[in-house]
């Protein structure tokens, strides 16, 4: 049986729309429940007594973190940013470099773990082993990391707005 590319298309679409639905069902829940709040003055007090560099460093890894088991960027917006955002505004770090940290985190892990259905689809296309792939692209995925964790504590230093 051939599965055409426009059938194809539209199974990834919809498998899309239920990773959005869940995400957003879990803000759902938080909100109503009043957990959501409680989750980010918790996070305000932990790491309120940090240094704002440090602090900034902490949300761009729990973004990478959380790109592990949330691999749409949709879903993961709609899951860390609720959070993200007032805890930001908790701390005074500004909404832009907040959403930085969420593109640096969402672009760059997705170039190596095996839930990424783009990177996955594209090792198989080109033959090229999964572990082959690991070998070859963690140094330049620590190099990544690395300079984007630059990028957050310099945006945080100037007010990135």
């Amino acid at each position: 049986m051939r599965i055409s590319p426009v059938g194809t298309i539209s199974v990834h679409l919809s498998l899309t729309s239920i990773y959005i639905g869940f995400a957003r069902s879990i803000v759902v829940v938080l909100d109503h429940g009043n957990v959501i709040d409680s989750i980010v003055n918790s996070l305000a007090i932990i790491v309120g007594h940090l240094p704002e560099s440090m602090q900034v460093l902490g949300m761009y890894v729990f973004q990478n973190v959380m790109n592990v088991f949330i691999t749409t960027g949709s879903g993961m917006a709609a899951t860390t940013m609720p959070i993200m955002v007032p805890l930001s505004d908790l701390l005074g770090i500004t909404r832009q470099t907040t959403v930085l940290t969420f593109q640096l985190g969402d672009g760059f892990s997705n170039m190596i773990l095996p839930t990424s259905s783009a990177l996955m689809g594209s090792l198989a296309v080109s033959g090229i082993p999964y572990q082959k792939w690991v070998r070859f692209f963690w140094p330049l995925l620590a190099a990544w990391f690395v300079l984007g964790a630059v990028f957050v504590v310099v945006a945080q230093i100037i007010g990135y707005h």
